[in-house]
């Protein structure tokens, strides 16, 4: 009599502790569900326009890109493994429109990348802008001797479908 107690008091502490872990476990994700952000979709011309960036230097980088315009702002992220540069050189991510004025490539600068994951050579640019850039369909990364406004060494290369 006294094991068949005991093992029936054992049995409810493990359902008591069961049941308060589970309650844990939904008030976290109820606040997981209430801290995400989420994006209407209704608002973005294309939500999940994202693309992969290849190596065009003979390397082992690899990237990719986000973009997005709402609300009249324009955001272009950049994200790269790449090694670090040598010396002052820096990396710098560039939108370039393939048919620009006169049928010449334009070119603007994204912004410089920033290393954010040392140990894991995770490199990161953010550009964002009211002008929209969508016309701007390739995004090339450059290794970048001196800071001026043309693209110097490519080093990832990738581009967004037209349309």
């Amino acid at each position: 009599m006294q094991y068949r107690n005991s093992f029936l008091w054992a049995a409810f502490v493990i359902l008591f502790l069961m049941n308060v872990y589970l309650m844990y476990v939904v008030q976290q994700i109820q606040q997981l569900q209430e801290a995400r952000v989420t994006v209407p979709a209704s608002g973005f011309q294309n939500p999940l326009d994202n693309i992969l960036l290849a190596d065009v230097s003979g390397g082992t980088g690899k990237g990719s890109s986000f973009r997005a315009f709402d609300k009249g702002l324009f955001v272009n992220t950049v994200s790269a493994t790449l090694p670090k540069p040598a010396g002052n050189s820096f990396y710098e991510a560039w939108l370039i429109k393939e048919q620009g004025s006169y049928g010449h490539p334009e070119v603007i600068s994204a912004g410089k990348l920033t290393l954010e994951v040392p140990e894991d050579q995770y490199w990161v640019s953010m550009f964002s802008s009211q002008t929209n850039y969508r016309d701007y369909a390739s995004i090339l990364v450059t290794l970048q001797s001196s800071d001026d406004a043309v693209p110097q060494a490519p080093i990832l290369k990738g581009s967004y479908q037209q349309r």
